[in-house]
């Protein structure tokens, strides 16, 4: 079942840690069953789908500044966070940067088969 995690953007900005924090501990609530698969913006709140997941590894999200506006700086920048083991989930834009959605996998956690939702 679909569940939609909401975020003011304003609050990522002035506590990413704080952010990120919470939407990880709404993904445990799940039984560390659940996974970000879309992400959409209105400008001012920032909406993530939120699907169960069964098997593989557990995920920790983490909200963070990409880079600034510059057209060349987008895609290397995903590339430098993906060779530092995060991957790109989406984007969403402030005044001056380009802000992202970022996971990683939590080393020697893995999800059930059967997700317990």
């Amino acid at each position: 079942m679909l569940r939609v995690f909401e975020i003011s953007i304003d609050d990522i900005i002035i506590d990413p840690k704080a952010a990120s924090e919470r939407l990880n501990r709404t993904l445990i609530r799940g039984n560390g069953q659940l996974q970000v698969v879309g992400m959409c913006s209105d400008h001012q709140r920032i909406y993530l789908s939120l699907l169960p997941a069964a098997g593989g590894p557990v995920h920790a999200y983490r909200f963070a500044e990409l880079c600034e506006f510059e057209r060349d700086s987008v895609p290397t920048a995903m590339a430098e966070r993906y060779y530092n083991g995060f991957i790109t989930i989406g984007t969403f834009f402030t005044t001056q940067r380009i802000w992202a959605l970022f996971y990683n996998d939590i080393p020697g956690q893995t999800r059930q088969e059967t997700p317990q939702i």
